[in-house]
């Protein structure tokens, strides 16, 4: 297995054969069903109820050696389409939408088919409060997970599994391998609330870039000289733009801004006396930049967000990392995973890529104080990777053509 930590590879995962997908799928919706009455969500219609017993006993058999489907779908492709139409009674974002995702792609009896139902019956906790208590229950699954797939990867190398081969999903041991799970101890929180919340975000991010204007002289002259030197570096018509600071109140600003302790943090302070936020890169006749930097006041919500990925979050978390380590010591590889030099409090995030979660942050304590550094949401942090000490340097940095930046785009020359 290439693996380096609890990670279902795709080629991995499509090379098992179709009943050991049945059994994969069967063991991933019976965990979604096992949490779905504690998340407060509706009792589901009879027909739903009624299709997915169904389709727990089809993969079962399917599984165990029985018959596959005259098509790739276990029920047939009536039975997609009946699921089709219950998916469309359950409101987007709700427990009730997630589950039953995860039983509609648990139709199909392959690999594939099982991975997307693992990746549902994870998601069924993410909106778990606080989140702390959301990664916990996060892994307590997608370890579960992982305990079903390593045992069947493994067998299929050591050429132990064959498409005839009968997978009874009993064989895979309890469903929860660590014990039956508590999940009565969780606090749900209400995915339509979050999602309106966030409509709310997105309005006012609109209203202000209704007021964008050009930087203010009043910025420190190496920061004017890098906005300067880097608004066309895209091509004619690209610019830079900004709002207006309109509210003096800091008392929702990070105390890491307010005080601040290294070169990058202090001028930082000083664009925020002037600016309330910037739009980088905007291409002619947009108003939206490629990069944002983000309003003072939203930094530490901006955190909040980055650190709910798993990219972000494990290099924070020790036993992570152990996971991680061990893993890599039962194939015999070198310890991959490492401690961040800092805590999750000393991150400033104060700049985005527009329509992704990827941003950029200051360390503000440790040895790395004072340093940008990216987060990239499908890779991590690399803390080896600094990108600037000096806002002037940090804006160089985005404008360099010889940096390969994916959400900048190519030039336009």
């Amino acid at each position: 297995m290439k693996s380096p930590r609890p990670v279902i590879f795709n080629d991995e995962i499509r090379d098992l054969p179709d009943r050991a997908g049945a059994a994969l799928a069967y063991r991933a919706i019976a965990r979604t069903l096992d949490i779905l009455p504690h998340t407060g969500a509706e009792p589901w219609p009879r027909e739903a109820t009624e299709l997915a017993d169904r389709l727990m006993q089809q993969l079962y058999a399917i599984a165990c050696g029985g018959d596959f489907p005259p098509n790739s779908f276990v029920l047939g492709y009536d039975g997609y389409k009946t699921s089709q139409a219950i998916l469309e009674q359950f409101n987007g974002g709700s427990h009730n939408r997630v589950a039953w995702l995860c039983v509609q792609d648990g139709m199909t009896a392959s690999g594939m088919g099982a991975q997307a139902a693992y990746g549902w019956s994870v998601s069924l906790v993410w909106n778990i409060s606080p989140r702390s208590e959301s990664k916990k229950a996060e892994r307590v699954v997608k370890n579960a997970n992982w305990n079903d797939f390593r045992q069947l990867r493994l067998a299929f190398e050591e050429g132990e599994l064959t498409d005839e081969t009968p997978v009874p999903p009993d064989n895979l041991g309890p469903l929860w391998p660590d014990g039956t799970h508590d999940w009565t101890r969780y606090n749900w929180q209400d995915a339509a609330a979050m999602n309106e919340a966030h409509s709310k975000q997105t309005k006012n991010r609109h209203d202000a870039l209704e007021k964008l204007e050009p930087r203010s002289k009043e910025l420190a002259v190496a920061v004017r000289d890098a906005l300067d030197r880097t608004a066309d570096s895209r091509g004619d018509g690209w610019c830079h733009a900004f709002t207006v600071t309109q509210e003096k109140s800091t008392r929702k600003w990070p105390a890491s801004l307010r005080k601040p302790t290294t070169l990058i943090t202090e001028e930082l302070l000083a664009f925020y006396q002037i600016h309330d936020q910037g739009e980088l890169f905007i291409s002619p006749g947009q108003r939206e930049g490629s990069l944002c930097i983000i309003p003072a006041k939203t930094m530490n919500t901006r955190r909040a967000e980055l650190l709910e990925w798993d990219s972000a979050l494990d290099c924070f978390d020790p036993e992570a990392i152990k996971d991680a380590n061990l893993y890599s010591e039962s194939i015999e590889g070198e310890p991959s995973a490492l401690l961040a030099p800092c805590s999750k409090r000393d991150l400033l995030v104060f700049a985005s890529v527009n329509a992704s979660p990827d941003a950029f942050f200051v360390v503000t304590k440790g040895p790395q104080a004072g340093k940008v550094f990216f987060f990239d949401h499908e890779t991590g942090i690399d803390f080896d990777d600094a990108i600037a000490e000096s806002l002037a340097g940090w804006i160089d940095a985005l404008g360099d053509p010889n940096r390969d930046w994916e959400w900048l785009g190519e030039d336009e020359d």
